[in-house]
């Protein structure tokens, strides 16, 4: 079969369809798709409602837990334990197909009928002692994670799989260590600030710096010691330097800050980060093989447009995962064989169109089935009955329109502004509901409750008590509260970085900017060094990146950067 362009049903921009696009889906058993994919992944992330988060009662134990659902959502909500316990039957919402109605109609009002997961996360299960986590799982001793799993006491952070005594980490694939404030970095103990770095230990403020200690204000370093701004010197002087910064206070840790956003502007990023990959196209991706156009997607293969997870195995279009095999259009399918459009399901096997399920095979539109098997709208049928009405079902949405398309932006029970689509497609509230969004005016945030001014807090973290823990800070850029909590502080002690003045969000915005976006787009190399044998003038080579034109550094192909490190 050969390529095909298509135009998009919702922004009208062409796209193409390889053949072995084409394959995948032959092999899936859905159409090819109607929507470009930056428009299909724009529609799964308007239902991803990662860190807005609300108190709630558990509709069954009564107590106060923290929710993805906001109060005014029209949702009866349950913690993960009860979700999780045999105290409810989500068999009792069952009901029978209508022919006459639109089956993604069905579905989502099943899922608002039904008791829904409040949060996704294990805690008291099989995870311990973790505060505000969503899509969380087997940790121990972590607040306000999001998207991780196999982590203790990790801190602030998002999209990690692996890690110990965390704070403030980004897109960590492999086991890092007693780190503060990182992105994209793998196998790095007692590091600060931190960006694409592997294997080092002892670094601050660095950027892509490998095997590599002791090293600060650096980037582009391989298996070096002792640098500061891309320069050796001496164990004595280099402990110098490091100590006139004074990390251990905020003053000194706002100066390197602003230092290193200086420094780094003219130094050379490379245009994608594929390491020991083959075959694989966009960035952040570790051990791959044959994955296009995906981010943190480390030691996949055959998979296309997977975004923020680690394990995929010939997979399409999904947003957070991990160990997940023959996936399309899914969030976060993990530990899954064959899903097709399925929203926080995980350890399933042929599933389709659900919400919520757990380890169970062939269900089609479910929500919150445990350890179940054949069935359709929380109905359960024989496997009879089940595989002729899947195959009524699946003839009616063909003909419809709806098999292998994702369930509907303008229904889901999110608000645009609660969402992951926000960031990646801004809009004001009044563009949202001229489309037919849903706009959330009730987000759940504390602002004019503080109890101590910043100025009055100890630039030292040496000098700061315990007492910084019962109190209420005021973030400096958008003066929404926040609390340090005692582990983390005990953290900062130990890593001697000091407590932050902006809030998680604040904060964490900040590095995702790091990461540049998710639509790759075809540049020229920046290098313009005769000494990178491609003569007098600009490299000519092009090669396809997440970084336009509007970022600052200068974006070199993979042969002048190699020859740029040092």
């Amino acid at each position: 079969m050969n390529s095909e362009t298509r135009a998009c049903q919702n922004c009208s921009q062409n796209f193409t369809i390889e053949p072995d696009d084409f394959s995948f889906y032959e092999k899936m058993g859905v159409p090819a798709p109607t929507h470009c994919p930056r428009c299909r992944r724009l529609r799964r992330l308007a239902w991803r409602n990662d860190s807005s988060l609300y108190s709630r009662e558990c509709t069954l134990c009564q107590k106060k837990f923290i929710s993805i659902y906001a109060p005014n959502s029209g949702f009866k909500v349950l913690c993960p334990k009860c979700f999780h316990s045999d105290d409810w039957n989500p068999y009792d919402y069952g009901v029978e197909y209508d022919p006459t109605k639109s089956f993604l109609e069905q579905c989502i009002a099943l899922h608002k009928n039904t008791l829904a997961l409040g949060v996704v996360n294990d805690n008291d299960i099989a995870s311990i002692n973790c505060l505000y986590p969503n899509d969380l799982a087997f940790s121990k001793n972590c607040a306000m994670v999001f998207i991780g799993w196999r982590l203790e006491n990790v801190f602030n952070s998002f999209s990690l799989a692996a890690g110990k005594n965390l704070s403030d980490c980004l897109c960590i694939a492999e086991e890092s260590q007693y780190t503060y404030d990182a992105v994209a970095a793998n196998g790095v103990a007692n590091c600060k600030s931190v960006y694409w770095c592997s294997s080092s230990v002892g670094c601050a403020f660095c950027y892509d710096c490998r095997g590599c200690t002791d090293c600060f204000m650096s980037s582009g370093l391989r298996n070096k010691k002792y640098f500061y701004k891309n320069q050796q010197y001496s164990k004595e002087d280099y402990e110098k330097i490091l100590a006139s910064y004074a990390l251990e206070t905020r003053s000194g840790y706002r100066k390197a800050r602003e230092e290193y956003a200086e420094f780094i502007k003219s130094q050379p990023r490379k245009f994608a980060e594929l390491q020991n990959s083959i075959n694989c196209t966009g960035s952040d991706i570790i051990r791959g093989k044959n994955t296009k156009n995906s981010s943190f997607a480390s030691f996949s293969e055959d998979s296309k447009y997977v975004h923020n997870g680690v394990t995929f195995k010939s997979c399409y279009d999904c947003e957070v995962g991990g160990e997940t095999e023959l996936a399309y259009d899914c969030i976060t399918p993990d530990h899954s064989y064959h899903s097709i459009a399925t929203i926080t399901s995980w350890k399933n096997s042929y599933v389709a169109y659900c919400f919520d399920c757990h380890s169970s095979q062939n269900l089609l539109g479910c929500v919150g089935i445990k350890k179940g098997e054949y069935a359709i709208l929380n109905k359960k049928y024989s496997k009879e009955a089940y595989e002729a009405l899947y195959k009524k079902i699946v003839a009616d949405m063909r003909a419809r329109g709806e098999w292998g398309e994702f369930f509907p932006v303008t229904l889901s029970p999110f608000g645009y502004n609660e969402t992951r689509a926000l960031d990646q497609n801004p809009m004001s509230r009044e563009e949202a509901l001229a489309q037919g969004l849903v706009w959330q005016d009730e987000i759940q945030q504390t602002r004019d409750r503080e109890t101590v001014a910043q100025n009055d807090v100890p630039d030292a973290i040496g000098d700061l008590s315990d007492a910084i823990t019962n109190q209420i800070l005021a973030c400096i850029s958008c003066n929404r509260n926040y609390k340090i909590l005692p582990d983390e502080l005990v953290l900062y002690k130990q890593l001697k970085v000091p407590v932050p003045e902006q809030c998680f969000f604040c904060r964490h915005r900040e590095r995702e900017k790091m990461r540049g976006g998710y639509d790759l787009v075809t540049r020229q190399c920046d290098c313009s060094n005769a000494a990178h044998n491609h003569g007098e003038g600009r490299c000519e080579k092009n090669f396809e990146t997440f970084f336009t034109d509007r970022e600052s550094r200068p974006i070199y192909c993979e042969d002048c950067y190699q020859r740029s490190i040092i």
